[in-house]
């Protein structure tokens, strides 16, 4: 009950940088499951990960974690930005993270319509 291409356009964007910022022949997982009368989509990587501070801004619209993946990953600084957007559309949250055996995890709660209805 979301809107299909905004949310596909949300997770391209999340699968995107986890192929980027992975090293070649890296896993990247997805694990979906229901909590709090929603879902959790949780994508990790084998990246370098960030730092608490990158993590602070990477919603922020230009913001570039490292200028010099620029050059090597190219991208503007808004892919994340938009996923934010995307997700706060749908009433849901979006959070990054370091997992305990490194890179990076971002996790994605969506409420059901249900849920949503009673916010």
């Amino acid at each position: 009950n979301g809107n299909r291409l905004l949310l596909a356009r949300a997770f391209e964007n999340i699968v995107g940088n986890t192929l980027k910022y992975s090293p070649d022949n890296a896993i990247v997982s997805v694990d979906i499951s229901t909590a709090d009368n929603g879902i959790i989509i949780d994508i990790a990587d084998q990246g370098p990960g960030l730092s608490k501070e990158e993590i602070q801004q990477v919603f922020t619209p230009f913001y570039r974690a490292d200028n010099s993946r620029t050059q090597t990953t190219g991208g503007y600084g808004l892919g994340l930005a938009i996923v934010k957007k995307v997700i706060d559309l749908h009433k849901g949250k979006v959070k990054l993270f370091t997992p305990a055996e490194g890179g990076l995890c971002v996790r994605v709660y969506i409420p059901s319509p249900a849920a949503q209805s009673l916010s």
